[in-house]
């Protein structure tokens, strides 16, 4: 059976399950009878119907929906649940109200017309990026950065008829109080739902961010994210029987350590470049997906306040650099980030792998025991300084161009003459 029949035959049970009234006492009487799991109301041309939906009708809408995302997997980057959920009462309600007593008709129109309006649509948006500051604009292909209103304004000015008023009003946005240094980021996204599109475009944004975040100390964050810039509490002491009220003010700390785009540019022009050209590529291979992942997670680790998880979340970024699904996770792990840290000495590697090893330990207990160890900051440091400097090294070799590429520089590294000296020794045999 096609799709939209299939659809429609949910649609049309959940009818017999449905009922409406337009006298607005009758919301109490579908309340109290107990037959109606959801009573809501809907305002149709200035008339207010009440809709008293029964168990049956609400499985059925939930079968329908279902369908919708099965007939195209897509539907789930375009919209959301609540949305086609929505969109399936909203015909339900049409039919109900329609004096024509074929249903069908009505259902099947009104179902084609929505399967085809569920269609992708390029949509830009815009919001400053607090604590991130630039002398240019930055472009990493699905997200521009800009230094300020002034330069926005006149980019989008190009594109974009703006009048006078809108203008100023960009301007006035823009430029309202906040107490750190901030640029304007630029976000392309393509969804059917104008809610869809800006949790997307959101999300998307602080995922660019995280592989930022991997490189510098301060805390960058997307406006309206939950970081206090002022805090007040209170505290008493027993011993001393004294009472203090602290005002903590994390904005000047902010502002004094905000994130230099331009200076990052500087340090590394080089991997920068890299880093702009894979996020610009419209079709990635798999191991620069490996590498953005992992600097993603790396990034998300930056944000963590917990240790535990702070380690997680590290470990989950080596892994997605490292590791194929089928991978011995704790020896490949090691054994990989041992080799392509090539520029170490031997005992140098030594370490590395007991490190490894001992994290990974860590990790399991964690993951499978759910022990909460006091970890110290020197082993979430060095932990850090590993993934990022294998991030690197991958990155900016070029003869590594697959996962294969890379099993085959560390089997080379393995068996060389001076390992296969002391292989006992790193294998800890």
């Amino acid at each position: 059976m096609k799709t939209k029949e299939e659809i429609t035959k949910e649609l049309l049970k959940a009818i017999e399950n449905v009922d409406i009234s337009n006298d607005p006492s009758d919301k109490e009487r579908f309340l109290d009878c107990g037959e109606y799991r959801v009573v809501t109301h809907t305002d149709t041309g200035g008339e207010n119907i009440i809709v008293a939906y029964k168990e049956k009708a609400l499985q059925c809408i939930k079968a329908a929906l279902n369908t919708v995302f099965d007939f195209d997997s897509n539907f789930c980057d375009l919209v959301s649940e609540e949305f086609v959920k929505n969109e399936l009462e909203e015909i339900i309600k049409k039919a109900l109200l329609d004096r024509d007593p074929n249903k069908n008709n009505i259902i099947i129109k009104e179902v084609g017309r929505f399967l085809k309006s569920v269609r992708k649509e390029e949509s830009v948006f815009f919001t400053r990026v607090i604590n991130l500051k630039s002398s240019k604009t930055y472009d990493f292909g699905n997200v521009k950065i800009y230094p300020g209103e002034a330069t926005f304004i006149e980019e989008i000015s190009k594109n974009c008829a703006l009048d006078d008023h809108q203008e100023h009003s960009l301007s006035e946005e823009f430029k309202r109080e906040v107490r750190a240094k901030y640029s304007i980021a630029e976000v392309h996204i393509s969804a059917a739902e104008k809610i869809k599109t800006a949790e997307k475009a959101f999300y998307n944004l602080d995922q660019f961010l995280n592989i930022l975040r991997v490189f510098c100390d301060a805390q960058i964050w997307i406006e309206g994210d939950a970081i206090p810039e002022r805090r007040s509490y209170f505290c008493y002491k027993k011993t001393t029987r004294t009472f203090s009220e602290t005002h903590q003010h994390s904005d000047a700390e902010l502002r004094i350590r905000s994130f230099d785009l331009d200076e990052l540019y500087e340090l590394n022009p080089k991997l920068m470049n890299k880093i702009e050209n894979i996020l610009k590529k419209g079709n990635r291979n798999q191991l620069e997906n490996k590498i953005l992942n992992s600097w993603i997670w790396l990034g998300e680790s930056v944000k963590e306040i917990d240790d535990t998880h702070k380690l997680l979340k590290m470990v989950i970024s080596l892994e997605a650099l490292l590791l194929e699904k089928w991978a011995d996770k704790r020896c490949l792990l090691a054994e990989r980030s041992v080799f392509l840290l090539g520029d170490k000495n031997f005992d140098e590697r030594i370490k590395i792998k007991k490190f490894i090893d001992e994290v990974y330990k860590v990790r399991s207990g964690i993951v499978h025991e759910g022990t909460r160890p006091n970890i110290r900051k020197r082993v979430l440091d060095n932990l850090f300084a590993i993934i990022r400097d294998l991030n690197i090294k991958i990155l900016m070799t070029d003869e590594f161009e697959s996962m294969e590429d890379i099993e085959k520089f560390v089997e080379r590294c393995k068996y060389s003459s001076e390992i296969e000296k002391r292989v006992k020794v790193i294998e800890g045999k």
